[in-house]
């Protein structure tokens, strides 16, 4: 089935530039401002680019730069369709792709986190009650985090779970030394991975700030 890619350019009217078969299928829109993606879109993947090179080059002006995700850009064809990893400039436009709505999925389990955390092991897991798991949890993010083993208490299961990936999260990218993951509360953690999923999606903070931490997670994941 032949498919359309189309342009949204700066107004509200929608242009065909490019029809015929498309293995993607996508719409990509450029949106005035640097990292400003509607929340309906999110800012395209240099990897996106690379697969789909030569019918996103076709969409750009010849000397425009373009924001895509995680702080790369795009320049126009005068400069050969080329991706910048490391751009910190304040560019005039973002790329945008529209994303599939993130659904809240059925949650991870206590047991889930211990274990990709590498606070537990599967046998010392096994030994363990379901209530033993949610204690341990409770000491592992107190001990690692400003906020009391009383505020972790205070949650129930699907809001430790969300705390626990967060702090997984910035422990696994490595950004963070242990000790200094250990002066923040899970309120700046939580602002943190906002901040981080803002640079991937270029979806606004005020959007982001609603969700859940699961939906944060999942953002990031999906590249």
């Amino acid at each position: 089935m032949a498919n359309t890619v189309y342009l949204r350019l700066l107004t509200s009217i929608t242009i065909c530039i490019f029809c015929g078969v498309n293995a993607f299928g996508q719409t990509y829109e450029i949106v005035a401002g640097d990292m400003n993606c509607p929340t309906s879109h999110r800012l395209i993947s240099a990897s996106l680019v690379k697969a789909d090179r030569e019918r996103i080059c076709n969409l750009l002006q010849d000397w425009g730069t373009y924001r895509v995700s995680g702080w790369a850009s795009l320049e126009g064809n005068a400069l050969n369709c080329k991706i910048n990893y490391n751009d910190r400039r304040t560019l005039k436009y973002s790329l945008c792709i529209k994303h599939q709505s993130t659904k809240q999925k059925k949650q991870n389990t206590i047991r889930g986190v211990l274990l990709f955390g590498g606070f537990r092991t599967q046998n010392e897991l096994n030994l363990m009650s379901t209530s033993d798991w949610r204690e341990d949890l409770i000491t592992e993010l107190s001990n690692r985090t400003q906020d009391s083993k009383l505020d972790y208490t205070l949650m129930d299961n699907s809001q430790l779970m969300g705390a626990g990936n967060l702090l997984i999260y910035l422990m696994k990218t490595r950004q963070y030394k242990d000790q200094e993951l250990a002066k923040l509360t899970r309120v700046e953690i939580r602002e943190i991975v906002v901040d981080h999923v803002f640079v991937q999606t270029g979806i606004s903070r005020q959007y982001l700030t609603n969700l859940n931490d699961e939906q944060l997670i999942e953002y990031l994941t999906k590249g």
